[in-house]
């Protein structure tokens, strides 16, 4: 597995793309606070440096070099709110990416594949015990079907303006047409451009995350080609290209499912 060591190598060496690559598989298989500030201190911009030492603090709360760097641009630590949700979220889906991947079916799977699979089954699984449960304890009157609690959901002219105010720089955004077959609420296309490249991108926006899983069948063979990833968000899936930098995904992922404000 990469380390820490072999990108500070491979940047002393004068090959920034080995070290973004090995650094983004740290991020994505090991995320530490040590990485994050490293993340920081590649990239050129200051806000994606201040979202990079945010997530080093969500890990580590006293890094010292994460704070003296997060306070030289003008940032300031997040909220406790923000840093358990920040913290978590990227362990959470490097795990999932790695579910069954030593298994014979699975292993033939893309991680995002593997992670849509995972989440899918906990779900079933957290359902049908639910149903077990409350069949037990019930009365022998059957009980009625259980009731889906929707979720708010962002709408799109919302989500443009905390994109915006996120740093995402996107364009070409085309609000696609749902037939009424089709489970998401609404879909949106658009170009997103970061450092490596302008990226077309596809969000559904949904009720809840039971209509997510239920529409599973229809989007995970758009990540197929092995050139894609999706990413299951609350009340939102994104597919995007596996060439899109880490910082873009984690602003988009922010934007689309925000961490609760602190109490004042």
């Amino acid at each position: 597995m990469a380390n820490l060591s072999e990108v500070q190598t491979a940047l002393k060496q004068g090959d920034k793309s080995k070290a973004t690559q090995l650094l983004k598989t740290i991020l994505q298989k090991n995320p530490s606070a040590d990485a994050w500030v490293m993340a920081a201190r590649m990239t050129s911009n200051p806000e994606t440096a201040k979202l990079h030492l945010q997530r080093a603090l969500a890990f580590e709360p006293k890094h010292v070099k994460a704070r003296d760097m997060l306070r030289d641009l003008g940032g300031k630590p997040m909220s406790a709110s923000g840093a358990i949700t920040g913290g978590l979220f990227s362990g959470i889906s490097a795990e999932l990416e790695k579910f069954g991947e030593n298994k014979p079916i699975l292993r033939n799977f893309s991680a995002g594949q593997r992670k849509t699979t995972a989440i899918t089954l906990f779900v079933t699984l957290t359902l049908v015990m639910v149903v077990m449960v409350g069949t037990l304890l019930s009365s022998p009157t059957p009980p009625p079907p259980p009731s889906v609690t929707p979720i708010t959901v962002f709408e799109s002219d919302t989500l443009v303006s905390q994109w915006n105010t996120s740093g995402l720089n996107i364009n070409n955004l085309v609000h696609v047409g749902q037939l009424p077959e089709v489970l998401s609420k609404e879909q949106i296309d658009f170009t997103l451009t970061d450092e490596n490249g302008s990226h077309l991108v596809n969000v559904f926006l949904y009720n809840s995350i039971g209509d997510i899983v239920q529409d599973g069948n229809r989007l995970t063979p758009l990540t197929a080609d092995g050139k894609h990833n999706i990413d299951m968000l609350q009340t939102a899936v994104i597919i995007y290209p596996t060439a899109m930098s880490e910082a873009s995904i984690t602003l988009l992922e922010s934007a689309l499912n925000p961490a609760p404000a602190a109490p004042v």
